[in-house]
């Protein structure tokens, strides 16, 4: 008796690589995972990784951008600049897969156009600008703010290793108050 095959919409199969990427993101360098392991991940044949994204680099871009639109929006959600830059430290700090992302998307194998529209210092630079900052300040102190964060997320098991904080909460803790306390005085310096 043949065995009947059962099709999954392409959209709901889409999902499923974007996602399994993203949970294999979170262990290792986007280099280091097969095609093949991404949709046995999924729970699908490797052949539909080409199918639906033509290769794996177009899948890996996909996934990083997709945890690019959540950080941005969650600092669109926040009510001012100071607000959105915890938001955008909190959810750095919960999503394993981001570092890698910010990796991939510009300075992997196939990196982005120069030029493409990234959503977390739009969103950023909105906030600062609505503060009062001029735009080209805000962009510079966007991409120096990023990057800081960046680096504590990435490295808050390290710092928590050589005894500067007691546990990965209170070292969020200070940072979040490190970043509430520069942003403000950015704003603060740019209003007068």
């Amino acid at each position: 008796m043949a065995r009947r095959r059962t099709y999954l919409p392409a959209e709901r199969v889409k999902a499923d690589l974007v996602d399994a990427t993203l949970r294999l993101m979170a262990t290792r360098r986007p280099s280091q995972v097969t095609v093949r392991e991404i949709a046995a991940e999924a729970g699908h044949d490797h052949a539909l990784v080409f199918r639906h994204f033509g290769d794996k680099a177009t899948l890996v871009r996909t996934a990083s951008f997709a945890l690019l639109l959540g950080w941005a929006e969650s600092v669109r959600e926040a009510d001012d600049a100071v607000d959105g830059f915890v938001a955008g430290f909190d959810y750095l700090a919960t999503q394993p897969s981001l570092a890698g992302a910010i990796s991939t998307l510009f300075t992997g194998d196939e990196p982005v156009e120069p030029g493409t529209d990234y959503p977390v210092a739009d969103a950023h630079v909105a906030q600062l600008v609505a503060a009062g900052m001029g735009e080209g300040p805000a962009r510079t102190f966007t991409v120096g703010m990023i990057a800081m964060y960046s680096a504590f997320a990435a490295a808050e098991r390290f710092w928590v290793g050589v005894g500067r904080f007691d546990d990965v909460a209170s070292g969020r803790a200070a940072m979040r108050e490190l970043v509430r306390h520069t942003v403000a005085r950015e704003i603060a310096g740019a209003s007068s």
